[in-house]
């Protein structure tokens, strides 16, 4: 299932009514999903999701279907596994990682703004290129031809570093202020490389090397910013042999940063591998080979590619070993463990996927708050591009919510021969798990997986229609059960299931297309009453009194929203800005307007800054909400304008019949 980029809109069950009371100019927001938080950051999207956040309160996980991807699947398990109501209590903020090692940190400030300030107070000069955490640069992609790109080059850690260092230059009465400017310049140098792009231009040059009755400790610095511009200029070997001769100097100043450094060109050299991206590029974009093929043509570096991440894994682990055992290392172990963790990510994956998977066996620890379901949606693909098979697959099958992932997804391509074959096995492996377990996941896997349902499945069908309405995978028990049934004969049973769960408001909308493939002319549901549309009513108007013009831009990393403020507070138009970086397809052609609305209506988070910045304002830094980090800024505030009960009524009962007969509640 693809992830969609989402407006930051809290979407409400009363929507539609919502809609339907909107006097003209008063729009609200269209989309009708009313998906729970739980659901909104797309491991599992509306699909999945059920009609609202009620529904969800109570449990209903509406149809699970075997096309579902890993992740929804996983909800599904969890969601299974938990107390009715569990999940949807969650939060996505994200609190930590276990590449972080720790809380993420959050700073207020823009770290390049905060560099510039404390230069600007010594060196009156701009520097002659302005520093920036990107590269641009250039992708050619088929059928698209040429594309403009960016790359992290320079982290918001290496400019709060230099901002710290000239501050500590500043307090030492040693120096004089043209050994601060000779500073100044030799970090110009090495933030020079940030934005160089090799090949397209001349390398800037290196810092200029101190005369030999520079202060000792500007001597020190200067050759720590040598080997920091050699790593910014891709030369990582070179600036490994600078980074290690600082930190071969016992009482060397920078000898914890400089060992920092080495381990972190050895990484980005043994990541850039030249030959197996080559052969990569060759094969499948060239070539447009896929499969065995593609594993064929690059065999032969793919063995070299692995051998050479081996190597670099094997003496990136030694040194954070010795790094962890040296205590005069302790300013950068925190950092040094960090790098380690990004190395195994990136050349080798399994044991950080066993790690996450290790975790997410544990269904009541909140895989979100720890990016642990990223971490093992990042991974995944590395290990195993398509399904695993062999050792592999008794690995990671192990864990007992991948091999219900596993045995589900066999079965979303069964048309084919093979697929089918694989299926049937799978279904025979469902049973035997549910037979030993009387896990309902396994009665659903079983069930789902049934592919020509014979006599031998009926019992797994009749334990389905005794499952309790209130469990969370009741509805689609009684709907794969009902395919049992009926293909054994029973349909009045099987249309009992379907009714049953059409009559229940459980599923989404989306379901009721599958149930009245199976079961055509279900009843319609109970009338909507007085009572009904009075409360709907009433949640419309408890929404909020007060509306709000905002307009806002979406990036999705907080470096990226520090540099479009930046060039918002600069003077450029915000609608220019929104329109060239946001990525919020829905707002970015509009300049960001998301028009009149209410803070109801946006993420909790996004809310808070609309309300802190009424009448009118713009965020004085990002604002972060699942969706990424935002800049924000309110135009104009009015009272809200909510049209008499009576003068609307007819409305409201229309939507809410038609909800219901869509399967919502």
């Amino acid at each position: 299932m693809k992830k969609k980029m989402s407006l930051p809109l809290r979407r409400l069950g009363c929507a539609l009514a919502a809609l339907a009371l909107m006097p003209s100019g008063h729009a609200a927001p269209t989309d009708d999903t009313d998906l729970p938080e739980t659901l909104r950051r797309g491991y599992v999207g509306p699909i999945v999701g059920p009609a609202n956040d009620g529904a969800y309160a109570r449990g209903t996980l509406g149809l699970i279907r075997p096309s579902y991807g890993r992740a929804s699947l996983y909800v599904a398990w969890r969601v299974m596994h938990l107390p009715v109501g569990a999940v949807a209590k969650e939060s996505h903020e994200r609190k930590g990682s276990w590449l972080e090692g720790s809380a993420v940190s959050q700073t207020g400030a823009d770290e390049i703004d905060a560099w510039l300030a404390a230069r600007g107070a010594l060196q009156q000069r701009a520097p002659a290129v302005r520093p920036d955490y990107f590269r641009p640069g250039k992708l050619t992609v088929a059928g698209a031809g040429e594309i403009d790109t960016v790359e992290g080059q320079c982290g918001p850690d290496a400019f709060a570093f230099a901002t710290r260092t000239l501050r500590e230059l500043v307090a030492d009465a040693s120096l004089k202020a043209a050994d601060r400017l000779a500073w100044i310049a030799g970090q110009d140098a090495v933030f020079a490389r940030c934005t160089w792009a090799p090949g397209k231009t001349a390398a800037p040059p290196l810092p200029a090397l101190l005369p030999a009755s520079a202060p000792a400790r500007l001597k020190a610095l200067n050759a720590y910013q040598r080997a920091a511009a050699l790593f910014y200029g891709d030369d990582y070997v070179a600036a490994r042999q600078a980074f290690d001769a600082i930190a071969a100097v016992p009482d060397h100043p920078m000898r914890p940063w400089a060992t920092l450094g080495a381990l972190r060109s050895l990484v980005r050299d043994a990541v850039r591998d030249a030959d197996w991206d080559a052969a990569v590029a060759d094969a499948w974009t060239k070539r447009q080979l896929r499969g065995a093929e593609f594993s064929a043509a690059v065999a032969e570096p793919a063995v070299r590619h692995r051998a050479r991440a081996d190597a670099a894994l094997t003496e990136i682990s030694a040194r954070a070993q010795a790094a962890a055992a040296d205590a005069a290392l302790a300013p950068v172990q925190a950092a040094i463990g960090y790098t380690l963790r990004r190395a195994l990510l990136q050349l080798g994956p399994m044991a950080p996927l066993r790690l996450a998977m290790e975790k997410l066996d544990r269904v009541e620890d909140n895989p979100y708050a720890m990016g642990t379901l990223d971490l093992f949606q990042q991974l995944y693909p590395q290990v195993a591009p398509d399904r695993p098979l062999g050792e592999l697959a008794a690995v990671l099958r192990r864990h007992a919510w991948f091999d219900f992932i596993a045995t589900v997804q066999a079965c979303s391509d069964a048309p084919k021969a093979a697929d089918a074959a694989a299926c049937d096995a799978e279904h025979g492996h469902a049973l035997a798990r549910w037979q030993e377990s009387k896990d309902n996941a396994w009665l659903l896997a079983a069930l789902m997986t049934a592919r020509q349902p014979a006599a031998k499945d009926l019992p797994a069908a009749e334990a389905a229609r005794a499952v309790a309405a209130g469990r969370p995978e009741w509805a689609s028990l009684q709907f794969y059960a009902a395919r049992v049934l009926r293909a054994q004969g029973r349909g009045v049973d099987a249309r009992a299931a379907v009714e049953a769960v059409a009559a229940s408001r459980v599923v989404h909308r989306r379901d009721r297309a599958l149930l009245e493939a199976d079961e055509p002319g279900l009843a319609r549901q109970p009338a909507v009453t007085e009572a009904q549309v009075r409360a709907e009513y009433d949640r419309f108007v408890a929404l909020g009194s007060t509306e709000y013009r905002v307009r806002h831009l979406l990036v999705q990393t907080r470096e990226l929203a520090h540099a479009a403020l930046a060039r918002i507070r600069g003077g450029e138009p915000f609608e220019a800005v929104a329109a060239a970086v946001s990525a919020d397809s829905g707002s970015r052609a509009k300049g960001g307007d998301l028009g009149w609305s209410l803070p109801v209506y946006f993420a909790p988070p996004f809310a808070d800054a609309v309300k802190r910045l009424a009448p009118r304002g713009l965020s004085e830094s990002p604002v972060q909400t699942q969706f990424g980090w935002h800049v924000i800024e309110v135009s104009e505030v009015r009272p809200r304008l909510v049209p008499p009960f009576e003068q609307v009524k007819a409305r409201i009962h229309e939507g809410l019949e038609r909800r219901a007969g869509q399967g919502q509640k």
